[in-house]
């Protein structure tokens, strides 16, 4: 199963880098998931793609040489580390240009579709007595496929991908129905964010 579409266990660019990292997150309870140096080293990856992918050559030269003659007495890293926060695309998560972009949207549709009304939400913890039930079942099938030792921390990209499933399911089957026979009646819009409180 690693070696999963084409028999090398590679990205060998016949997908793209979006569709490659989707393919091997969507392989749940695999090595692709649970090593968390996997998943950071492919965020990484992913992050130095967009942004060599969005932005030209000279403006990143221009950024570096602006920096350096502002603050002559950073160090290389800190230097990249400010250019990489004003250049980074709106795709990157925690960017000022994600923020930026993500302001404009939620403005443009409270503008389209007046100011939102009512506030849902729904919570997640997998650490106390109030866990969901299906969390309860899942752990314990899937105890032998985890170390010992390790706990719904330690497998974030299930934990993100049981969460959405539940949270969908909340949306299409009581709060979206297409007859309008939702809890709230006939929705006319609505907007969706994901937090992680890492508490």
């Amino acid at each position: 199963p690693y070696l999963f579409p084409t028999g090398k266990g590679y990205f060998d660019g016949n997908i793209t880098l979006n569709e490659y990292l989707k393919m091997r997150s969507m392989q749940l309870f695999s090595k692709f998931t649970l090593v968390q140096e996997y998943l950071l080293v492919m965020i990484h990856i992913y992050m130095v793609h967009q942004i060599l992918g969005q932005v030209n050559g000279s403006a990143l030269a221009d950024a570096l040489r602006r920096v350096r003659e502002q603050h002559p007495k950073l160090s290389d890293k800190e230097v990249f580390r400010r250019v990489v926060r004003k250049l980074a695309p709106p795709a990157i998560t925690g960017t000022p240009n994600y923020y930026r972009q993500n302001l404009h949207e939620l403005l443009v549709y409270a503008l389209a579709k007046a100011m939102p009304h009512l506030f849902v939400t729904l919570t997640a913890d997998e650490l106390s007595e109030l866990k969901w039930e299906c969390v309860r079942d899942l752990e314990a099938s899937l105890e032998p496929c985890l170390l010992p030792g390790m706990t719904w921390q330690d497998v974030p990209t299930e934990c993100a991908r049981l969460f959405h499933d539940r949270m969908m399911h909340l949306l299409h089957e009581h709060i979206l129905r297409p007859d309008g026979s939702g809890m709230f009646g006939r929705v006319q819009g609505y907007m969706l964010r994901y937090e992680s409180q890492t508490r």
